[in-house]
């Protein structure tokens, strides 16, 4: 008997289960059956679950050819795949019960009992999968009886057997049956008597690990990925150390090639069970790093609101690693790149609290700075850019949110405000990347002060512009006294190489720096919001650029400032020295504006062959 008991369906547990899908088209022959008999039994002729395609002799011929437990095995499954329609299923079983009471104490039963219960639990799915009313009839006139009929045969299957692998097939198909009858306490018996039966299956750790990932094959071929990642689990948590290390390393595997697929559901389900396994068989080091790298592939995948997930559970675990500070800076960046400003605000403002000495202090600040000049309003704007640099009064990074007042003030027409932050700028931040962009505006404001036009829109009451990148960032290097340029056939764009001595002084100046970005203009009726925005015009201007400079080791400026023209010193032993100039665009857009500026940036660099 089948020791779980017999099973007590309710029809209507079952009508309304996974089954739901299925209503409409149900639903709607059942009109036309009320309506239209003839019409009806038309429809009953042409999805007629009926009308196998086995004929009994085929059926029994077949199996009784087998020669061996194997041939026999597989003799009864090439049966059951051919098995197309209700009366193939209904003929199969009945031959296979007949070789049974023919048969008895024979060395292959067991095998007949397990394939008269799968027999019946396929002939049931097929019955669902059935999309008609005469199918849903006779499936709720037999499924309870098939359903104990099946668990029976198991039971004996398992009783009679000798095979290791059949009787742990009996318990997978056991726990199926139960998960399709939602009879959870009696699946999860059913799962944790499979990890039992593997755990014994062999002395062999790797005979073991072998039947497990077998098994757990079969839970996913059936869609049930999730209970094959619990099993690996529940075995691991009964196994050894080295077996559980590498089951949650294949599980690892696993869920990155869900991942790489993009099937991101059970990717997660599967990191999840991995960094659970992780946390049991790993140092806290190692698990930490783990699931870093896990953030930081959906990171880089731009998969921000699970990066989100990843990056605040390792800063909840793993709060006080060394890399914490990169956790809580990249996890901000996720809030930003998913367009959450509240969000992405929140987290900066608690890094820049948080982490004062990191090294990702200064992106943060400039991250947060940027934040409020695009969001707000210029009055909060100010006011919040204002706070930020009263919070950091001694921090080298408010050169930005100084720029950022400025040109704010620049925007709204307060030149001589604007005018004041700038050379504030130029006073207190000698070593700014911004003093080029802070030379420009001054000298477009006292262009305005004599009748000019301004030069740059940052925003309008009136108009909006889309904006989206058309010139890439871009700018030459000239060569004054101390060197001399030398032909390198292999030079890429942007490379420069020059010939000079031991401890010479060579000029450079960053010439024609230039980046020109497009838009459409539009006006919009503010009196009736529901019209159309009307297209004024299109046209280009120029992005605010600005650039860095670096020196090789042993090289060195005579002035440690960011401007266009430096003077450098060679070192005093020959070689081969790089200085780089990297330049960048500010790419600011404010509401009303949309869109982006953002080019990418661009390095340009000076090889410097050095001589005695």
């Amino acid at each position: 008997m089948n020791p779980f008991g017999k099973l007590r369906v309710h029809p209507e547990r079952l009508k309304w289960s996974r089954r739901m899908k299925k209503m409409p088209a149900i639903l709607a022959a059942a009109v036309l059956f009320l309506i239209a008999p003839c019409a009806a039994g038309q429809l009953f002729s042409q999805e007629e679950p009926k009308g196998g395609v086995l004929k009994p002799e085929q059926i029994i011929a077949k199996i009784r050819e087998a020669k061996g437990r194997q041939e026999f095995f597989k003799a009864c499954a090439d049966t059951l795949a051919q098995c197309k329609a209700y009366d193939d299923y209904e003929s199969t079983v009945s031959e296979m019960n007949r070789l049974v009471a023919r048969q008895k104490g024979a060395d292959t039963t067991d095998i007949l009992y397990y394939m008269i219960a799968k027999a019946r639990s396929e002939e049931l799915s097929y019955l669902a999968e059935k999309n008609d009313i005469e199918s849903g009839r006779v499936y709720m006139s037999v499924n309870e009886k098939y359903y104990n009929e099946a668990l029976d045969n198991l039971e004996k299957a398992d009783q009679n057997t000798k095979s290791k692998d059949l009787s742990i097939d009996t318990y997978v198909l056991r726990f199926f049956i139960f998960k399709e009858l939602f009879q959870a306490e009696k699946a999860d018996a059913v799962f944790s008597e499979i990890v039992n039966r593997i755990m014994s299956y062999s002395p062999d750790k790797a005979e073991r690990i072998a039947r497990l990932n077998e098994v757990c094959r079969k839970f996913s071929d059936k869609g049930a990925a999730d209970d094959a990642m619990k099993l690996k689990f529940a075995y691991a948590s009964k196994a050894d150390e080295e077996s559980a290390r590498m089951l949650s390393e294949e599980i690892r595997s696993g869920a990155d090639k869900y991942f790489d697929e993009g099937n991101i559901k059970d990717a997660n389900s599967a990191y999840n069970t991995y960094l659970d396994m992780a946390e049991r068989y790993y140092d806290k080091d190692a698990t930490a790093a783990k699931l870093m790298e896990i953030a930081e592939k959906y990171f880089n995948k731009s998969r921000f609101k699970d990066a989100v997930k990843y990056y605040s559970l390792h800063l909840l675990k793993y709060g006080t690693s060394q890399v914490a500070d990169y956790a809580a800076y990249k996890l901000a960046v996720s809030y930003y790149d998913d367009r959450d400003y509240t969000g992405a605000a929140a987290k900066f403002d608690e890094f820049l609290k948080n982490y004062p000495n990191s090294v990702w202090f200064e992106k943060s600040f400039e991250s947060l700075c940027r934040i409020y000049y695009e969001t707000s309003n210029t009055e909060k704007a100010l006011g919040y850019l204002q706070k930020l640099i009263d919070a950091y009064p001694r921090r080298d990074t408010n050169d930005y949110a100084f720029l950022l007042e400025g040109i704010l003030y620049y925007g709204k027409a307060d030149y001589d405000k604007a005018l004041e932050v700038f050379r504030k700028i130029q006073q207190d931040f000698s070593k700014s990347a911004y003093l080029y962009v802070t030379d420009i505006l001054i000298t477009d404001i006292m262009d305005i002060k004599k009748g000019a036009s301004p030069s740059y829109s940052f925003g309008s009451e009136d108009f909006y512009r889309v904006w989206e990148p058309y010139t890439a960032v871009n700018a030459d290097i000239v060569v004054g006294e101390g060197a001399q340029i030398v032909e390198n056939k292999d030079a890429n764009p942007g490379e420069i190489y020059i010939k000079t001595k031991c401890g010479s002084n060579v000029a450079f100046t960053v010439a024609n720096p230039g980046d020109l970005d497009s838009f459409n203009e539009y006006w919009q009726d503010k009196e009736d919001i529901s019209r159309l925005p009307r297209e004024i015009k299109t046209g280009t201007e120029k992005d605010l650029i600005y650039f860095t400079w670096s020196s090789a080791d042993n090289g060195k400026f005579q002035e440690d400032k960011q401007t266009t023209s430096r003077v450098w010193q060679a070192p005093d032993t020959p070689g081969h020295y790089v200085i780089t100039v990297n330049l960048g665009d500010m790419a600011l857009v404010r509401p009303p504006d949309s869109g982006t500026r953002k080019d990418n940036p661009k390095t340009l660099a000076i090889h410097a062959l050095v001589e005695k």
